[in-house]
């Protein structure tokens, strides 16, 4: 498993599966940036069989887990 844990200002529940998409940005964002990081993660994931799992870290921001299957 590889565990990332932002204790930034978060990402509403609503939006976990739209951040996953290619240009996707999240509404109250005011960084630059075009919305690709989290769509170039899912496709390394996906080529990996791997499963990527969206929460709320404890001090307030993303959790994002990738879970690989063993060998």
């Amino acid at each position: 498993m590889l565990a990332v844990d932002d204790s930034g200002a978060g990402l509403d529940p609503d939006e976990h599966e739209k951040v996953l998409g290619r240009f996707y940005r999240a509404s109250d964002t005011n960084t630059c940036g075009v919305g690709l990081g989290l769509s170039i993660v899912k496709s390394i994931a996906q080529i990996h069989s791997a499963q990527i799992e969206l929460g709320e870290f404890d001090l307030g921001g993303l959790a994002i887990r990738i879970r690989f299957e063993l060998a």
